[in-house]
């Protein structure tokens, strides 16, 4: 009985039958693994995408084209699954650094050129602030780093360091003359000054026309030519004040003795029964009668006179005392009346305590 044997073995169906379950539940297991590894990778190219952008578009492209690859897979063998998974990792591990790399590097390179552009926005703004309050006289000065701008925004060709460069060089021109601006910006205020001053020397021109006074006019005109040859005179500066007060004086004056005129004439035309006319030299003229007594008067501002034209048939005391009554009902009296032919007076004057008195 001794020396070498031989059998066979055999295992009985439901043992088999739990092979194949387990076998199954394993495979099942790593169904599920590998999809939450295809769905890690697939977050992670995402990721890739966002921080790389286009850079990136060839390696997702063909990465996603792989893990499709794979999940078309999992009802095959799931060794091509695992294998698949691990290329791609590998893969990745391999391109997901230079990519980042890039990327960092692009983001670097805009990062610089949007300073470089902020930078040049503000030099442009800087040289058109200056050009604005130096005026005509900063274009020579300003003249030079106008043309570098020019150049630097057309010709830096998307490189921010020679952009950078350039605009060193236009603020550093800047910096160096920087007392010559200062001084051109004073001179330029002083023109401001004067260029006011000038407009407001001809509104006072057209304010004045109902003045119709030369020496005005005259002095307007005098005044205009000496603040464009000495537009930093503080002396001829305080003239200009000076005559700006006397005209508002004259003009305030002119304003009342035209409020006292209408006043006057709506007195007359209350007591004569008509409308006053205005003449072209700025006299009130009002035609009309009081107690049958045709009346015509004029008024003039200059010296409160009243001129009137009565009839000549002695109707004119009765019809100067009625219309000395109604005048003071209106708050204005009448002075004695000159009777211009024969310098005769009528009627004597009287003080009333009414808001004005008219010598006539």
């Amino acid at each position: 009985m001794s020396g070498p044997k031989k059998t066979r073995w055999e295992i009985r169906q439901e043992r088999l039958e739990a092979l194949r379950r387990e076998r199954a539940r394993k495979r099942a297991c790593q169904v599920r693994e590998i999809e939450e590894e295809l769905r890690d990778l697939e977050k992670r190219l995402a990721g890739l995408q966002r921080v790389c952008g286009e850079s990136a578009r060839r390696v997702v492209g063909h990465v996603e084209r792989w893990l499709q690859e794979i999940r078309e897979g999992l009802n095959d063998d799931l060794r091509d699954a695992w294998r698949g998974l691990k290329g791609v990792r590998n893969y990745l591990e391999r391109q997901e650094p230079r990519l980042r790399e890039r990327a960092e590097r692009d983001l670097r390179r805009r990062q610089r050129q949007a300073r470089a552009d902020r930078r040049l926005e503000a030099v442009r703004n800087r040289l058109e602030r200056l050009g604005d309050e130096l005026g005509a006289g900063g274009e020579g000065l300003l003249q030079l780093p106008m043309t570098w701008l020019e150049e630097a925004e057309t010709r830096h060709g998307g490189n921010p360091g020679e952009l950078e460069r350039q605009l060193a060089g236009i603020e550093r021109y800047l910096e160096e003359r920087s007392q010559r601006i200062g001084e051109l910006k004073r001179e330029a205020a002083q023109r401001g000054v004067a260029r006011r001053l000038q407009e407001e020397l001809a509104a006072i021109g057209e304010e004045c026309r109902s003045l119709a006074s030369p020496g005005i006019e005259q002095r307007i005109q005098w005044f205009s030519r000496e603040l464009d040859e000495r537009p930093a005179d503080e002396s001829l500066r305080r003239q200009v004040e000076t005559f700006r007060r006397q005209v508002n004086r004259l003009l305030e004056q002119q304003e009342q003795a035209r409020a006292e005129l209408t006043l006057v004439g709506e007195a007359l035309s209350n007591a004569l029964g008509a409308r006053p006319d205005e003449e072209e030299d700025g006299s009130l003229v009002v035609q009309g009668e009081i107690g049958g007594v045709p009346i015509r008067a004029r008024l003039r501002s200059d010296g409160h006179e009243i001129h009137l034209d009565t009839p000549e048939d002695g109707s004119c005391h009765r019809a100067i005392d009625a219309l000395s009554r109604h005048l003071a009902e209106g708050g204005v009296s009448l002075g004695p009346v000159r009777v211009l032919n024969t310098g005769e007076t009528i009627g004597n004057r009287s003080r009333l305590a009414e808001r004005k008195s008219i010598d006539a």
